[in-house]
C-alpha cells in the first residue's frame, strides 16, 4: 500500500489536506459530546484513500 501523496496533483493534495482537517475536527467535536470516559478515549488511527 502506498503511503505518500506525491503521485497526486497539487490540487488533489490540498483537497485531501482539507478533508483530513475536517474529519479530525469533527471527530474531536464528537468525542467532546460523549460522557463516558472510555468513549472519550477514541482516536483516528489511519485514513485510507481508496479508489481508482
Amino acid at each position: 500500500m502506498r503511503r505518500d501523496l506525491d503521485h497526486l496533483p497539487l490540487a488533489k493534495r490540498h483537497e485531501l489536506e482539507l478533508v483530513t482537517r475536517i474529519l479530525f475536527a469533527e471527530f474531536e467535536d464528537a468525542l467532546k459530546a460523549r460522557n463516558a470516559p472510555h468513549r472519550k478515549a477514541g482516536r483516528i488511527l489511519k485514513l485510507v484513500l481508496f479508489g481508482s
